[in-house]
């Protein structure tokens, strides 16, 4: 299985933002690391995270194919 990672980078430094990051694999735990080293991520979720995960955000138990769940985040 073949996976894409998006990752979109905003140069305004007076931007703050919420963050989804989607999946829960070791990949997931490293950007989630990555991610909430910025002073522009004001919090950070994580659907649906892993046992690491929760120490940079918050994890969500949404599953990922359901995208009614994940547009309501």
């Amino acid at each position: 299985v073949q996976r894409q990672i998006s990752i979109f980078v905003v140069q305004n430094p007076n931007c703050i933002m919420n963050i989804l990051l989607i999946g829960s694999g070791g990949r997931e735990h490293a950007l989630a690391w990555k991610i909430r080293r910025s002073n522009q991520c004001t919090h950070l979720f994580i659907a649906p995270g892993n046992g690491g995960t929760h120490l940079y955000g918050t994890n969500i138990n949404i599953d990922i194919s359901d995208f009614e769940a994940i547009g309501g985040c």
